[in-house]
């Protein structure tokens, strides 16, 4: 136990750090942003390309991990919103816009930081395979449905094609995409990566935890739990911190992940929801507020229950991380 926590609470206290000096005014709030889009198009992409070049192409292609993510966040997401439509008669629209803020999650921001304090730049590959899978499937069909949903009221009838389309440009010219498409290019034509490169590569590779949980203490000073739907906000960070994580770790023992993929795994679904949603919802200007309360109170929750999951993910894959009792 206190291996565990020797791990997690510098994590937090780097969060603790961003929001006292915000909450201070010694660092502008404003910041916040700006370091965020450093991790995403610095930091974070030099951290996949080091993850693909220093490890076998086999850890990225492992096919357990791609079926077992999205399949846990669609099953998630199909509960949500048929509970939410179902039993709490909300529309179709706002439950299935619920049922993505239980299971988008912030997985570099936040899950990365989290998971490399236990397996080191190994994370980048888990990683690297939700943000496929985020950039692929789930953000295009959010888009989709938001485009459905103000269709629909104009009368006209949505642009699918151009939807797929735009999918495919975004996920293309991704920062992250790039970064593990360039690292399968060097592994697969063993091109050595020159002394000076791999220096500068570990540079930007290394200040992406204490940048990536800085920047998420500093927005935390902007938090903001108003909204006129607080039961619906209250229950979907409950599914989103306690039922997703526990979903995933059956998800997990019923596809035979290997300990570490399974750990890395439970890591991601335990970690609040992604601000990208956020931005979607403020773009169409419809369930923003609710969006915003949301990953308000499941990033404050997340202090509780990622420490809980990394130590239930333990007890029960005990040879993932060799040494953390």
């Amino acid at each position: 136990m206190e291996i565990l926590f020797n791990a997690i609470a510098p994590i937090f206290l780097l969060v603790v750090a961003g929001w006292g000096l915000g909450r201070a005014k010694l660092v502008p709030t404003s910041v916040a942003g700006s370091l965020m889009q450093y991790v995403f198009y610095g930091a974070a992409p030099a951290v996949v390309f080091y993850a693909v070049v220093s490890n076998p192409l086999s850890k990225l292609l492992y096919w357990q991990f791609w079926v077992a993510y999205p399949l846990s966040l669609l099953i998630v997401l199909i509960i949500t919103a048929l509970f939410f439509k179902l039993f709490l008669r909300r529309g179709l629209f706002v439950s299935i816009i619920l049922g993505f803020a239980a299971v988008v999650s912030n997985t570099v921001i936040i899950g990365y930081p989290v998971l490399s304090g236990f397996v080191g730049h190994f994370a980048a590959i888990p990683m690297a395979i939700t943000v496929v899978v985020f950039a692929l499937i789930f953000i295009p069909a959010l888009i989709f449905i938001y485009e459905m949903h103000v269709q629909a009221e104009k009368n006209e009838s949505p642009n699918l094609m151009h939807t797929i389309k735009s999918a495919v440009i975004g996920t293309i010219k991704n920062p992250l995409v790039i970064g593990v498409l360039l690292g399968v290019v060097f592994s697969v034509g063993h091109i050595p990566v020159p002394k000076f490169f791999n220096t500068f590569v570990m540079y930007l590779a290394e200040s992406i935890v204490p940048c990536a949980l800085f920047a998420v203490g500093l927005d935390m000073v902007e938090f903001s739990f108003k909204s006129n739907k607080l039961f619906d906000v209250i229950l979907v960070s409950f599914i989103n911190l306690i039922i997703t994580p526990v979903i995933t770790i059956f998800i997990a023992k019923a596809l035979d992940l290997s300990p570490l993929f399974a750990f890395s795994l439970v890591v991601f679904s335990t970690v609040p929801t992604a601000k990208t949603l956020y931005i979607i919802a403020g773009k169409y200007q419809i369930f923003n507020k609710e969006m915003a309360a949301i990953i308000s109170m499941t990033t404050i929750g997340s202090v509780v229950t990622i420490p809980l999951f990394i130590y239930i993910a333990k007890l029960i894959w005990p040879t993932a991380i060799p040494g953390l009792m």
